[in-house]
């Protein structure tokens, strides 16, 4: 929700701490656009269905950025703010690739 451009290249995306699967990089050079989106997509094998938690870290692991834990999950939806910037939603969203949060 910022009007300017947010390089979050190098940060980690993790599941649960100290255990669950090994911290993932966000690639160098990935810059979110003002009031744009970063999305995630592909951790299918990565994030449980049954419950978890989604962390943002710095690229040491040494500061969490932002966390949501959720307790279910369903194939092909996701997760997010709503409103933008807002608190996390406890629901399953339909899927809305770079737009706002439905």
């Amino acid at each position: 929700t910022t009007g300017e451009n947010l390089n979050i290249g190098g940060m980690l995306i993790d599941d649960i701490a100290g255990g669950g699967g090994a911290p993932m990089d966000i690639p160098a050079g990935t810059i979110i656009p003002p009031n744009g989106y970063y999305i995630l997509t592909g951790f299918n094998y990565y994030f449980n269905n049954r419950g978890d938690d989604v962390r943002l870290l710095s690229n040491d692991q040494s500061v969490v950025f932002d966390s949501q834990s959720y307790s279910s999950s369903r194939y092909d939806k996701s997760r997010g703010r709503i409103p933008d910037g807002g608190a996390w939603s406890g629901r399953n969203l339909n899927p809305s690739p770079g737009e706002q949060n439905k």
